[in-house]
């Protein structure tokens, strides 16, 4: 109950839950303080202002940084600390069943563009072979591994111009996968890091080459015209 007196207070403290604002989040690489909380278990009809609450709360983010000194791309817990006051001797505890409250996004990475070599026409969307552009954006004193591409054309067919020429397609799509640098991801965890993927990138299907076999063409005859052009005629 409360003491008698100007200055009332709980000689047995209550306590109030601190629930930790959810939804909170970083990108790898920063320097992260979760804010942000409300407050339930208030008795005997007191609010924030009747219970005196003062004060700035303070939090925690559950695990560790990694070999670099940043917190890996993941979900974390945040757990209060300390900070908060009541001048009717309310005590605070934290939210312990709510889980996940920050979250560390990965950081994304540039590339340059890529370029894609010719190809002969197979029937198949998949791209000649692709050379990458630098990949930048990776934080001081970490490296990946060689980034590995995938190129798709959003058709399989032979481009050409309104002349008949063979033309470069600009419909190929690039798509990359960040690969963990060292041993075991010893100088640099893929997983910190995003790339999106390159669109609109040129490429050429080149026409295959067909070879007529088992027949025999014989060139018709023709009136004189000019041209070099004969139809052939076979079995």
């Amino acid at each position: 109950g409360l003491t008698s007196g100007v200055n009332l207070f709980y000689k047995l403290a209550p306590t109030l839950t601190v629930t930790p604002t959810t939804g909170q989040s970083g990108t790898y690489g920063g320097t992260f303080a979760p804010t942000g909380h409300s407050l339930s278990g208030f008795v005997n009809g007191d609010d924030l202002a009747a219970a005196g609450v003062s004060g700035t709360a303070v939090f925690n983010l559950s695990g560790e940084n990694n070999a670099f000194g940043r917190r890996n791309a993941g979900t974390y817990n945040v757990s209060y600390a300390s900070g908060l006051l009541s001048t009717l001797g309310y005590g605070f505890v934290d939210a312990t069943a709510q889980v996940g409250e920050f979250t560390v996004n990965k950081l994304a990475l540039s590339i340059a563009a890529p370029t894609i070599a010719d190809k002969t026409y197979d029937g198949q969307l998949a791209t000649g072979t692709i050379t990458l552009g630098t990949l930048t954006g990776v934080l001081a004193g970490e490296t990946l591994g060689t980034t590995t591409a995938t190129g798709v054309f959003a058709d399989k067919d032979v481009a050409r111009d309104a002349n008949g020429n063979v033309i470069a397609k600009t419909n190929a799509t690039v798509t990359y996968t960040l690969v963990d640098g060292g041993t075991n991801g010893s100088t640099g965890l893929a997983s910190n890091y995003s790339l999106a993927a390159t669109t609109n990138v040129s490429g050429k299907i080149n026409p295959k080459s067909l070879t007529l076999t088992g027949s025999t063409l014989t060139a018709s005859n023709k009136v004189y015209d000019g041209l070099t052009t004969a139809t052939l005629t076979g079995n």
